[in-house]
């Protein structure tokens, strides 16, 4: 049965009043003031069945109602709850941010100038020298706290230098202090986690490192490898090619190839930048990210020389002989690429990275070396103190036949020692005393060859005295006869 028109104005009225009431709520608009009437309770009237087309008729003008007249949400309440983002960014603000840097490589390689430059500020400089310029004899941890604000954001930065890395003929252990350093603070943040009622202080835990590789040309060195190998399940891991103007493009196409395929080869977990393509970004940034990434491992020329160009920038270039570089510019340098992926898209996800992956393994692992005594089941104290006991006894008893097996060898070595000695003692002395009876034989043999040249000498020198006193005879014999024969001349 369809409606009269009667009936539907009657419908339009009804919402129209029902939109009124619902301005007035939200707008806080009181209605007129009228004076109270009694009215009649009217008996509502059973509903009739309407047809297609009055349904759609009733909706269409709700629809124009709703878009045009009726606000959906009142205006304070909408500023109100869209506000919300921009409170987490105050909040978020007013925290302050814990970033630590592990600078990891050989001695000159340019590791203080990548910092200069990556932060844009001099935080080493000739009153802070580099970890080049301090020389140790084995590996050192060095922190430097440094406090850097950008837009009203404080970053509190904490780069830990590790000269001696790498210098000596026997770099075995040369990365036992930098694991011990990581693990140590992964301790103190599970101590600080584990205190009841206790907030976090500042996080010490090292959420990147950027360990620097010679240009060599060829491919990781074994100390590269090794090092890597044990550090990339702890930190991020970052790996620059320094000093990358002492190659040619070619060159280093070549050599990073080389490099990553020794990473996959061992095995090397390496910091793997996000792509994020399923979040809200522009298609230009996602291409540059994605080429960015495509340059791992970064090829970097540092300097910390400051050029200004024609148009009054200051840039950081290296100057050489033939002219000068922009260490900005990608054809050169993918310094840029590294700053931005680092610092600016990437920065939380390390500390994230590190939180999440990192230090949850290490702390499993912590956790699941620690006994649960609650699993063990209970016993009498008593036996518990005999079977005690009785393990300290054979513990005590396998020890001191561990400790007689061993004097025993130790003896047995001695004296196996001792008899070697005597033994070449003796081979000696026997030697010594034939080479004494061949001295003495050849000493006999001269001492009787002297003798006869002896008595030969004394016998010719006998027949010389009795020549030379025969011969002074004559002589004396001689003169007064000569002297005579002068007289009769005069």
């Amino acid at each position: 049965m369809f409606y009269q028109k009667e009936d539907l104005e009657d419908e339009l009225q009804d919402v129209t009043s029902l939109k009124n009431k619902f301005n007035d709520h939200f707008n806080h608009k009181l209605p007129n003031p009228t004076p109270p009437t009694k009215e009649k309770p009217k008996i509502p009237e059973k509903p009739r069945p309407r047809d297609v087309k009055t349904r759609n008729a009733i909706n269409d003008q709700l629809s124009k109602s709703k878009s045009s007249d009726v606000p959906l949400v009142d205006s304070e309440i909408k500023e109100t709850y869209s506000n919300l983002v921009n409170r987490i960014k105050d909040k978020i603000k007013s925290k302050n941010f814990t970033f630590t840097m592990m600078i990891v490589g050989e001695s000159g390689l340019g590791k203080s100038t990548l910092i200069n430059q990556l932060f844009n500020c001099e935080i080493y400089d000739q009153n802070n020298p580099g970890p080049s310029f301090k020389p140790c004899k084995t590996t050192r941890i060095d922190i430097n706290k440094i406090h850097l604000v950008e837009n009203q954001v404080n970053l509190y930065l904490n780069l830990v230098d590790t000269p001696g890395f790498g210098v000596h003929l026997d770099n075995t252990n040369c990365c036992v202090e930098i694991m011990d350093f990581i693990e140590k603070k992964f301790d103190e943040y599970l101590i600080e986690e584990t205190k009841f009622g206790q907030a976090h202080n500042r996080d010490y835990r090292v959420h990147c490192c950027l360990y620097f590789i010679q240009p060599t040309g060829h491919s990781l060195k074994q100390l590269d490898i090794e090092f890597m190998k044990k550090l990339c399940n702890k930190v991020n891991l970052v790996p620059i090619i320094a000093k990358a103007d002492t190659l040619t493009q070619d060159e280093l196409h070549q050599f990073k190839k080389h490099i990553l395929e020794d990473i996959k080869k061992n095995e090397i977990d390496i910091y793997d930048f996000p792509d994020y393509q399923d979040l809200n970004f522009e298609k230009d940034e996602i291409t540059e990210r994605d080429f960015y990434r495509s340059l791992v491992p970064f090829a970097i020329i540092s300097s910390n020389q400051v050029e200004v160009d024609t148009n009054g920038i200051r840039k950081r270039v290296r100057k050489y002989p033939w002219g000068s570089i922009d260490i900005e510019n990608l054809e050169y340098s993918d310094f840029i690429a590294m700053k931005k992926l680092i610092i600016k898209y990437h920065l939380l996800d390390m500390i994230e990275r590190t939180n999440i992956v990192h230090y949850e393994k290490y702390r499993l692992t912590k956790l699941d070396s620690i006994e649960d005594l609650s699993t063990k089941p209970k016993r009498n104290p008593l036996s518990q103190m005999e079977e005690e006991k009785k393990e300290y006894e054979e513990r005590m008893v396998k020890m001191r036949q561990d400790m007689e097996e061993v004097f025993n060898s130790k003896v047995s070595k001695k004296v196996k020692r001792l008899d070697e000695i005597k033994s070449e003692l003796k081979k000696r002395e026997t030697e010594m005393d034939e080479q004494l009876i061949e001295m003495n034989a050849n000493l006999k043999q001269k001492r009787e060859q002297f003798e006869k040249e002896k008595e030969a000498f004394e016998f010719v020198k006998k027949e010389m005295d009795v020549l030379i006193i025969a011969n002074q005879e004559n002589i004396k014999e001689n003169e007064p006869k000569k002297k005579e024969k002068k007289k009769g001349l005069f």
